[in-house]
């Protein structure tokens, strides 16, 4: 095989016609998982629920700490195939981690359809965020 020649080959993830890092294909010819907006991957879920309350602890743990919001993020990729590859929470997630593991659960469970560049799956990341307020 020869990267670099605008044709994938063998083993070639993509190809772009040239053997420069970070422009979406690498010199070895291996797809760069792309940053996409939020409401990107949003589009492309197919199915999961969506968790919107905190376990009973949590709650009664925010409203001893003074809280009554609490806001969390979440890295999520999905490979070339839809399948997620990777949710890790950013920046500590929501602050309780008996949340932040029934939101990764329940993320773990969604289904998505391939994200696309020129009639090719590629593989994407985004940012999804959680909000929950105490009423």
């Amino acid at each position: 095989t020869a990267c670099g020649n605008h044709i994938v080959e063998a083993k070639e993830e993509c190809d772009d016609g040239n053997l420069l890092d970070g422009d979406k294909c690498s010199a070895r010819c291996t797809a760069v998982q792309l940053n996409v907006p939020p409401q990107i991957l949003t589009g492309l879920r197919r199915s999961g629920e969506t968790p919107s309350v905190p376990p009973d602890p949590v709650k009664t743990e925010m409203l001893r700490s003074g809280k009554d919001r609490t806001v969390g993020s979440f890295k999520l990729c999905i490979d070339r195939a839809g399948t997620i590859s990777a949710i890790a929470p950013i920046g500590g997630g929501t602050k309780f981690p008996a949340y932040d593991s029934k939101i990764v659960s329940a993320m773990r469970a969604w289904r998505y359809d391939a994200y696309t560049v020129n009639g090719r799956p590629v593989p994407v990341c985004s940012v999804v965020t959680f909000v929950y307020t105490i009423k």
